[in-house]
């Protein structure tokens, strides 16, 4: 093939094989793998986009899937859209609605990562070329990919990251903004360079933020410590759920700027997240925390979440999730009819 044959050859970018393959994308059900999107798209150029990520699990006992925060992550996804000025066309009950009818259509058996993303697609007319939030046209898909649980608490070795985390007079970090996350990759590809598993980042004042998507935690003396929300971090919706599993468990919980130094002394850490859920960091900067396995207090967490987001238990915390039960013969299919908007 000539040089002049490759550049005349249309490319697509398309999305990938997947035993979910039914997503929405702007009122329609498609296929992952037919629907694509143009090099000109303007959140893959300004990351002017925003994104959540939110977990279902399978019950084999109930035979349904249970999401977990579900109104919880869509009103944070809105609360996103506000602030980059991405109207949506769909409210919080809408937006639920086209959740819970993916898990339906896709009919997967097994535990499920769904993301929602909304995000700058193309230039209105008479809108100049450059960087913006108005005049551009908004998208909004939502697909889900298989996640299995972890069988048992994992323990991670993490290092304090040289990439301070991002102001949140800067970015917002109350908001999921897709191009935010190029502070953490960056943090996240040194850790992995020095051979460790995930990296802890602090704020332009020195305390603790985040780790790369996740919240943190530190044991000291009974006393359950996590960065305030005034450290520059996401307000996790795992966080939330551990801070009132700690307060069930009749611990003592406090929210306040922490330091390096506190971590390296604690008895416990871990972090939490959608994706993570509960994991013990079992050595900081090669510091053992405690003596370097998973805490007493660490484990009863993760257990207590792990089994309120399966409704193990009747009536404990049933109202952070949302059932949905599947087709009785799972087919996932994409109505013949219908098509990308």
């Amino acid at each position: 093939m000539t040089t002049s044959e490759q550049a005349s050859a249309p490319t697509m970018i398309t999305g990938p094989a997947s035993p979910t393959p039914v997503c929405w994308v702007n009122g329609s059900w498609t296929s992952m793998s037919e629907y694509g999107l143009t090099v000109a798209t303007q959140g893959l150029h300004y990351g002017t986009g925003v994104f959540e990520g939110i977990r279902a699990y399978w019950s084999e006992q109930d035979t349904c899937a249970y999401i977990a925060r579900l109104p919880e992550h869509v009103a944070r996804l809105l609360e996103s859209c506000r602030l980059v000025r991405i109207d949506l066309g769909l409210t919080a009950s809408e937006i639920q609605d086209v959740i819970m009818e993916l898990v339906e259509r896709n009919a997967f058996s097994g535990d499920l990562y769904i993301r929602p993303v909304a995000f700058k697609s193309r230039l209105g007319p008479g809108t100049p070329f450059g960087v913006g939030l108005n005049g551009v046209e908004d998208l909004f898909a939502v697909y889900a990919t298989p996640m299995p649980r972890r069988e048992r608490l994992a323990t991670l070795r993490c290092g304090v990251s040289s990439w301070r985390r991002t102001p949140s007079d800067c970015v917002p970090a109350r908001a999921k903004i897709t191009g935010s996350y190029v502070n953490v990759a960056l943090a996240v590809d040194e850790a992995r360079a020095a051979g460790l598993d995930d990296a802890i980042l602090l704020n332009t004042g020195g305390t603790v933020s985040e780790a790369s998507t996740t919240n943190v935690f530190a044991v000291s003396r009974g006393v359950l410590v996590t960065p305030s929300l005034d450290s520059d971090i996401l307000a996790g919706q795992t966080r939330a759920c551990v801070l009132e599993i700690a307060g069930d468990l009749g611990m003592t919980t406090t929210e306040r700027p922490l330091t390096v130094s506190e971590l390296y002394t604690a008895d416990e850490v871990f972090l939490t997240g959608t994706g993570h859920e509960v994991v013990a960091v079992g050595e900081i900067n090669g510091r053992p925390i405690g003596d370097g396995s998973p805490g007493p207090t660490t484990a009863e967490i993760f257990d207590t979440y792990r089994s309120a987001v399966l409704r193990e238990v009747a009536g404990h915390h049933h109202d952070w999730t949302t059932k949905v039960l599947l087709p009785e013969s799972p087919q996932p299919s994409v109505a013949p009819s219908e098509g990308v908007a």
